[in-house]
């Protein structure tokens, strides 16, 4: 008698405890989806890869979108000896650099920074309309691109995306430290309408208009 009042009291109790299942459930989501996702690290910097990714995200799948805003960290620049702060024009930028110059709107005046990008996430859709999310972020061996198609998962597809990807980094439109690949960059992280009218990412069906 004594041990089924014990049990009695312990099944009450768990069944009061809030957010306990919750809890469990959210750890199992993410540790299943962790499994699923494919992972690869690039050399190349994180802003030259967010490109090719894109890129190649919207050449192979039904459809491909920001998912969020890009992060961006400040790079530090010496002052020139007057205390003002470079220009692009006195800067060499190696083709290597893991900086970038971007322009944005501060009051209607256009502003010039260089900067270095921390992250940058898609979503999208496979031809049979399966969800596919991409993410390229930074890190201190180069760039980690995570791709995960299907809510289970599907590994094949998502490393021949991988592959497409840095077939496109082999391949890149405007040679790394260009000039063309500069203005590129700017079009593409300046906003939906800059972005959407580079050749590169419009689809062919988006061109004939």
């Amino acid at each position: 008698m004594l041990r089924r009042c014990l049990i009695a009291v312990a099944v009450v109790v768990v069944g009061v405890m809030p957010g306990c299942g919750l809890g469990v459930r959210k750890k199992d989501e993410e540790s299943f989806k962790a499994a699923v996702t494919v992972p690869r690290n690039f050399p190349e910097p994180p802003h030259r890869v967010a490109v090719a990714a894109f890129e190649v995200m919207r050449a192979e799948l039904a459809s491909a979108e920001f998912a969020g805003d890009s992060e961006f960290s400040p790079a530090p620049l010496r002052p020139k000896p007057d205390g003002s702060k470079p220009t692009e024009a006195e800067v060499r930028l190696p083709p290597g650099a893991p900086v970038f110059w971007v322009e944005w709107k501060n009051r209607e005046k256009t502003v010039t920074d260089l900067v270095a990008l921390r992250a940058c996430h898609y979503k999208g859709q496979t031809r049979d309309r399966r969800p596919v999310t991409v993410d390229v972020l930074n890190t201190p061996e180069g760039s980690l691109v995570t791709v995960l198609i299907d809510k289970l998962g599907d590994r094949m597809a998502s490393n021949a995306l991988l592959d497409r990807i840095a077939d496109r980094l082999a391949h890149p439109a405007s040679p790394p430290g260009s000039p063309e690949e500069a203005v590129t960059l700017k079009a593409f992280f300046g906003g939906v309408e800059s972005r959407e009218a580079l050749p590169t990412i419009r689809k062919k069906g988006d061109q004939a208009g």
